[in-house]
């Protein structure tokens, strides 16, 4: 036989071993794949998941980069683990039970066996840069590949592509050092605002008067950020996550990947060119500034309502360590090549550790606030901030590194309530569901409508 071959059917048979099991074992052995019988009866449930595996479309042209896995991919495998995960929960367990693990293994060795090939070619050469990124953009279908082989307890999928890029943990970690360093710089910029530091300019905003005082309050504890979606991003959000641009290719905003990427790297003082090479899962996710529901001192701003009218706040535990913000579309924030250069506070994005700067955009030189709309306008002259007194439609943030479902604590839609499904999924994940057709939000109870 050739050995080549061998080489490449024994990779993949590996790969179809149980998860725990890459004990030694020989090369005959394993090319074999000798399977264990046993007395036990193999489940319905299982003969009918190892028909559903075996009539899966073809993946070919995903697992060689051609092509981008469609959302019929992802219902697939959506569907796949709810099963699994209902099925293993009624019976109180993690994974399937070895015996039936044994069965699968048998019944997937044809199907499986092509892609777990294509997979050992790729990694007996390095991979293209076009190749880590397409697996890096469509990181979501990889995981939830993986998410299949972790509740059957076989490596039914290959698991080498989801190994070729930085995991979420990762990039998390990565988005909190570049906040932490953004923290570090505003710590070196702010007596360009003409205050000496974070007290002093504190103090001066609460002394100035009772609208700026009462902003400041709301400013330190009754702020949320949203990030806004169209209606049909609710299919895709509970599977894949918030993905920016890079990942969809669409935007309602500008879509400019490359400029995007220069815009970015000079706000956090990185080189654009390293910049660019980074994980899109890594780059921000944009939201708006607003305040949360139940506050009473400003109304929220709608600047961001073209991105969309659903609104997913994000979890404040993220802010402090994942979030940065500008008074205006980050496009048009004053920006320069490298820190060295920073001449001003607003050089930058601005950690949300210094969200009190917002304080003289929302209020400028307006006495009387209660029930305005909360908008970065112009600075204002009874207030000395240095820096550029302007802001635009409303209040921009950047969530840094992967966000999911789980980063979300509230859900808001102003056109259409969320269907059954997605309503119970969101209240069993304890987000709560909020009516914003009219203002104030009010607490949505699903009704059929």
């Amino acid at each position: 036989m050739n050995k080549a071959l061998i080489s490449l059917t024994t990779f993949a048979l590996i790969q179809l071993l149980p998860l725990a099991s890459f004990a030694q074992m020989t090369c005959e052995k394993v090319f074999h794949i000798e399977t264990k019988t046993s007395s036990k009866k193999v489940s319905k449930f299982t003969e009918k998941l190892a028909g559903s595996l075996r009539e899966l479309k073809s993946w070919d042209d995903v697992y060689t980069a051609k092509t981008k896995p469609t959302w019929e991919d992802y219902q697939t495998l959506a569907t796949l683990i709810s099963k699994l995960e209902t099925q293993l929960t009624a019976k109180g367990q993690t994974q399937l039970p070895s015996h039936e693990i044994e069965y699968l293994k048998a019944e997937l060795q044809a199907w499986a066996l092509p892609y777990h090939r294509m997979a050992k070619k790729l990694s007996e050469r390095p991979l293209a840069e076009e190749e880590i990124n397409f697996i890096d953009r469509n990181y979501a279908f990889f995981k939830l590949q993986q998410r299949v082989n972790e509740l059957v307890g076989l490596n039914v999928f290959p698991d080498y592509y989801i190994k070729q890029v930085p995991p979420d943990t990762a990039l998390i970690e990565q988005g909190t050092q570049t906040v932490s360093n953004l923290k570090a710089a505003q710590g070196k910029l702010l007596s360009t605002t003409g205050y000496k530091n974070p007290s002093e300019l504190r103090k001066a905003l609460k002394n100035h008067s009772k609208a700026y005082s009462e902003t400041l309050n709301m400013v330190d504890d009754k702020l949320v950020i949203a990030i806004h979606r169209p209606e049909n991003a609710r299919f895709w959000i509970p599977l894949a996550g918030f993905q920016n641009q890079r990942v969809t290719g669409s935007s309602n905003g500008s879509f400019n990947p490359d400029y995007r990427n220069q815009v970015e790297s000079q706000l956090t003082f990185q080189n654009t060119e390293t910049y660019s090479k980074q994980s899109v899962r890594y780059m921000p996710n944009y939201g708006e500034v607003r305040p949360e529901a139940g506050t009473t001192l400003f109304e929220p701003n709608t600047g961001a309502d073209r991105y969309g009218s659903d609104l997913w706040i994000v979890k404040k535990s993220l802010y402090e360590s994942r979030a940065s913000w500008t008074p205006r579309d980050s496009f048009g924030q004053p920006r320069v090549p490298n820190f060295e250069a920073a001449t001003s506070w607003d050089h930058m994005f601005v950690p949300w550790t210094s969200r009190e700067l917002m304080v003289p955009y929302a209020v400028g030189d307006k006495t009387d606030i209660r029930g305005s709309r909360f908008t970065p306008g112009v600075t204002g002259a009874k207030f000395p901030l240095k820096g550029h007194s302007y802001g635009s439609n409303y209040f921009e943030a950047q969530i840094w590194g992967p966000l999911s479902l789980n980063d979300i604590e509230a859900f808001h839609f102003k056109v259409n309530p969320p269907s059954r499904e997605l309503y119970d999924l969101l209240i069993s994940k304890g987000i709560k569901v909020y009516d914003e057709r009219t203002l104030p939000a009010k607490i949505y109870t699903f009704e059929a409508e």
